[in-house]
């Protein structure tokens, strides 16, 4: 009788499981680098004394499938001049996108300022644009070592 017999299926088939049982918590880790690699471009994109910076946080989903960058939840700063407190994700929003300016009373304060509002500094913009290229080598880099993995 004919027949053709492949040796080695059971040893990949082993690999395979393997791989596959330990993949939920390497994509994991992959997504807590691209956060940390995202934050640290945020960071980098503020600038300045490290204020707004300290106020922005990584984020992975709870089952590790995205990697985000975002204002702290719950966390306010305090208005001195009028006492209300504001959440910096408010404020950060404000810097980002920029926000309007109220025309002061003064009328020689008034007559300097020539614009409605402030501009944005965009920099969730300008860091999306660098962390995206990054966070593509370092997906390609994880795809190598799982078929490293498989070989």
């Amino acid at each position: 009788m004919q027949s053709v017999e492949i040796h080695g299926l059971e040893e990949f088939d082993c690999k395979l499981q393997n791989l596959l049982k330990n993949a939920p918590e390497k994509r994991r880790r992959l997504h807590e680098e691209i956060a940390e690699m995202t934050k640290a471009e945020v960071d980098n994109s503020i600038g300045g004394t490290g204020k707004v910076a300290s106020w922005q946080e990584k984020a992975v989903g709870s089952g590790g499938g995205y990697a985000a960058v975002r204002p702290k939840a719950k966390t306010y700063i305090y208005n001195k001049t009028n006492s209300k407190k504001y959440a910096v994700g408010y404020v950060t929003n404000a810097i980002e996108n920029g926000h309007a300016i109220r025309n002061p009373k003064n009328l020689k304060t008034r007559r300097r300022i020539k614009v409605s509002a402030a501009k944005g500094r965009a920099f969730y913009a300008s860091a999306r644009v660098k962390a995206e290229t990054q966070a593509i080598q370092m997906c390609r880099d994880f795809a190598e070592k799982l078929t490293d993995e498989l070989r």
